[in-house]
């Protein structure tokens, strides 16, 4: 925990010399319960030692582990099992709603779960296809993020609402 903290603050730091002064952190790399607690942990230290706003996000359901490629709906249920845990240290939840990671079924189950536990929601869609997260408006997500594929902006001209936001990030994606 003491090298993420260090290697995380050292990228903050540089990020609040740029003049930054909100930053959202996520989770999901952690990929079972123990670990994603632990990257929260680390969220939630560097939040106390940095004059930054850190914006903690619970994203348990960024990848499925590959003891789970053969049954990716047994890893949403962990993902649904986490969430009271996680729930005091992470504002929101988000899900990779996208090819090779979670369908839009999948996403929808688990955050209608995170909803129901008191997270506001964030969608992380649309990066390599169009799952049709970007249409699901029953999420009442603050925003839908890293959508890179254009016909899924295309379907879906009527967003941003109020309260609602996209981040249509491209240029990353080259680097």
């Amino acid at each position: 925990m003491k090298v993420l903290t260090e290697r995380a603050e050292r990228f903050l730091k540089k990020m609040l010399s740029c003049g930054t002064t909100t930053v959202e952190v996520k989770s999901g790399y952690g990929l079972d319960l123990q670990n994603e607690l632990k990257i929260l942990k680390v969220i939630e230290r560097l939040a106390d030692r940095l004059p930054l706003e850190l914006v903690p996000t619970f994203m348990g359901a960024h990848a499925v582990p590959k003891e789970y490629s053969k049954r990716p709906e047994a890893y949403v249920n962990q993902v649904i099992k986490m969430l009271p845990s996680v729930r005091r240290r992470a504002r929101f939840c988000d899900v990779f709603c996208e090819e090779g990671a979670f369908n839009y079924y999948q996403t929808r189950r688990i955050l209608e779960a995170a909803r129901r536990e008191g997270f506001a929601i964030k969608l992380h869609v649309g990066e390599f296809s169009d799952q049709g997260g970007c249409g699901w408006r029953r999420s009442s997500g603050r925003s839908r993020s890293i959508i890179s594929i254009t016909s899924a902006l295309m379907r879906y001209p009527s967003w941003p609402k109020a309260a609602q936001s996209a981040c249509c990030c491209r240029g990353f994606l080259i680097f």
